[in-house]
């Protein structure tokens, strides 16, 4: 899978963050550093740019649906307890 195909919408961009998306996430945190070092060892600031915009918006999209499970998660939790049962 090729990060031009995501960025050019050959692959459904859904379909790969929920296939390599957190993964993807991850990997960046851990290349994020030799990233800068090639950088300023080539001199090119647009080499990975690509691969950090994709990192960007998965990112912010795993943040915004981690938040929207915390929530239905402490709903489902809350009817459980005895507290949200009708008696």
């Amino acid at each position: 899978m090729g990060i031009f195909s995501i960025l050019k919408d050959v692959y459904d961009d859904d379909i790969c963050y929920d296939d390599i998306g957190f993964n993807t996430i991850l990997f960046y945190k851990w290349v994020k550093s030799h990233i800068e070092e090639i950088r300023k060892e080539i001199k090119e600031e647009r080499i990975f740019i690509n691969f950090e915009d994709i990192v960007e918006r998965w990112t912010s999209y795993y943040h915004k649906t981690k938040d929207t499970h915390l929530v239905h998660n402490a709903k489902l939790r809350r009817k459980k307890t005895i507290r949200g049962k009708g008696i």
